[in-house]
């Protein structure tokens, strides 16, 4: 993004520049607004996908589920949103970090409610949070747009999610 000027990316969304310093203050601006919107509609769906399952173990599925269909029919935005945080100003940066304290507390809870009903064995967290995302970003990355493989790609995440955590296979 950092080597993207704002005039190409007005070219190549058919834009003329000043169309778009109408829209946007900037470059910088165009950068959050593109990575806070992918991932408030992310932590909507995961938060109905948790939301709609009873069991932790469900849940778990769920959220593996719902998290990696999502991201790969948006696949361009997430890795955007996931690569280039980084470059976000303070203010932004803080901005955003409020969204994705409440996306990892979603998933925190889901993990706790397992540990606490005896299906889950987790000894960190903070670790299992970082290591499901991790795995599901990692795999975004090395999959087809074909929604068979997509699917088969994501059950396959939801077992080794479910493993991760200590639960056996998926059920």
């Amino acid at each position: 993004f950092g080597s993207v000027s704002l005039r190409r990316i007005a070219d190549m969304s058919g834009l003329q520049v000043g169309s778009l310093y109408n829209h946007i203050d900037g470059k910088q601006q165009l950068l959050f607004e593109l990575i806070y919107e992918a991932e408030q509609n992310l932590f909507a769906a995961l938060k109905q996908a948790v939301d709609e399952t009873l069991t932790p173990v469900a849940q778990v599925g769920a959220y593996v589920e719902q998290y990696f269909l999502h991201a790969s029919r948006n696949k361009e935005l997430h890795l955007l949103a996931v690569r280039e945080k980084r470059c976000l100003d303070d203010g932004d940066a803080t901005r955003l970090k409020t969204l994705l304290l409440s996306h990892e507390r979603l998933i925190h809870q889901v993990l706790e409610s397992g540990v606490k009903a005896g299906v889950f064995t987790i000894p960190s967290y903070e670790f299992a949070i970082k290591a499901i995302w991790s795995l599901l970003d990692g795999m975004l990355g090395g999959v087809s747009t074909n929604p068979a493989e997509v699917s088969k790609c994501a059950d396959q995440l939801k077992d080794c999610v479910t493993r991760l955590v200590g639960a056996g296979a998926a059920r």
